[in-house]
C-alpha cells in the first residue's frame, strides 16, 4: 500500500477508563517504523508527539501523564515514509468525548 488508508482511523476516542474506545491510534502506521504523530488543540498547540507509531495516545497534554485534554476537536498530522521511500502526510481530526 503506497497510500494512507484514513479510513479505519477513528475521529472520536472516550478516554474515560472503561476499556472501550479508549485510546487513539491510527491503524496503518503500524507499517511505518519512522512515523510521527503530532496531535493538536484547537488552538495549534502540540499536545501530544511520538515517534512511536504504536504508542496510543490516552487524551493526556505533554509527557508527564498527570494532565488531561479536555473534550473537544484535536487535529492530528502524521508524517512517514512510503514503501517507495516517499515522505508522506497524513492528517485528520478527532473528538475527545470524557
Amino acid at each position: 500500500r503506497l497510500n494512507a488508508d484514513l479510513s479505519s482511523t477513528p475521529t472520536a476516542f472516550t478516554p474515560n477508563g472503561d476499556g472501550k474506545n479508549d485510546v487513539f491510534i491510527i491503524p496503518f502506521l503500524e507499517e511505518h517504523a519512522n512515523a510521527q504523530v503530532m496531535i493538536f488543540n484547537r488552538w495549534g498547540e502540540l499536545v501530544f508527539e511520538t515517534r512511536d507509531p504504536q504508542e496510543p495516545w490516552l487524551g493526556q497534554k505533554g509527557t508527564d501523564g498527570m494532565h488531561f485534554c479536555p473534550n473537544g476537536m484535536y487535529f492530528y498530522r502524521a508524517t512517514y515514509v512510503d514503501k517507495i521511500d516517499y515522505p508522506r502526510v497524513a492528517e485528520g481530526h478527532l473528538y475527545i468525548n470524557r
